[in-house]
C-alpha cells in the first residue's frame, strides 16, 4: 500500500471497504485471474487512480483482505493482552480451523490457484501471534534453544498445515478433536509418540 494513505481515517477506511467487498462480490463471479482491476474500480464505484492510492494491485487488495478477515477471527475469540498458554493455543488453533472452513464456503474452487498466497499470509500472521507471545515467556536458566521467530515459523505452518488438511480431507474425526491433536504436538512434541530411548 502506499505509504501516504493514512489507515485512520474514515474516508480512507470507507473506500478501502468498497474497494474489498468489489472484490469479494467479483470473486463470487468470475476466477480472480479474470479480474481486472479496472473491474474493482468500476463495481467500487470508484475511478482506477482512486485504486492505486490505496493499493498497488489485486494481489495487494486480497492480501489486506485475507489479512484483515483472519485477524478478525483472531480477535473475535482471543483478547488483544491474550499471552502463551495452553487455553490461548487451544483457542488459536481453532480459529485457523474456524477461519479455513468459512473461506472454503466463500471462495469459488476454481480459484485453487490462490492457495500459495493465502497459506503465506495466514502463516505469516499466525507466526506474529506466537512470536509476540514467545516473546513473553521468561527464558530458563539454560537458555533458549531455538530463537523465537523460529519456532513460531514451525508452530504456525503445523497449525496452518493441520488445519488445511482437515479442511480437504476425509474429516474422519471432528474439528475439536483436530485441534486436541495439534495442540499435543505442538505442547508436548514427539515424545507422545516416540519412546525416549529412540531419541538420539
Amino acid at each position: 500500500m502506499n505509504e501516504h494513505v493514512n489507515g485512520v481515517d474514515p474516508r480512507v477506511r470507507r473506500t478501502r471497504q468498497l474497494l474489498q467487498q468489489a472484490l469479494l462480490d467479483l470473486m463470487q463471479e468470475k476466477r480472480f485471474a479474470s479480474i481486472t482491476v479496472h473491474d474493482i474500480a468500476e463495481r467500487a464505484t470508484l475511478n482506477r487512480a482512486t485504486f492505486y492510492a490505496h493499493f498497488e494491485d489485486k494481489y495487494n487488495l486480497l492480501d489486506s483482505i485475507i489479512r484483515g478477515q483472519f485477524q478478525k477471527e483472531v480477535v473475535s475469540k482471543l483478547p488483544p493482552d491474550s499471552r502463551w498458554g495452553v487455553n490461548t493455543l487451544r483457542v488459536l488453533i481453532g480459529a485457523v480451523f474456524d477461519f479455513l472452513r468459512k473461506v472454503q464456503s466463500q471462495w469459488k474452487p476454481t480459484d485453487t490457484q490462490l492457495g500459495p498466497l493465502f497459506e503465506r499470509i495466514v502463516q505469516e500472521e499466525l507466526a506474529k501471534i506466537l512470536a509476540s507471545w514467545l516473546k513473553q515467556v521468561p527464558i530458563s536458566g539454560m537458555g533458549r534453544w531455538v530463537p523465537a521467530g523460529t519456532v513460531a515459523s514451525v508452530m504456525s505452518w503445523a497449525m496452518f498445515g493441520a488445519a488445511a488438511q482437515w479442511i480437504h480431507g476425509a474429516k474422519t474425526i471432528s474439528a475439536e478433536q483436530m485441534v486436541n491433536q495439534v495442540l499435543i504436538v505442538i505442547t508436548e512434541g514427539v515424545g507422545r509418540l516416540i519412546p525416549a530411548s529412540e531419541f538420539p
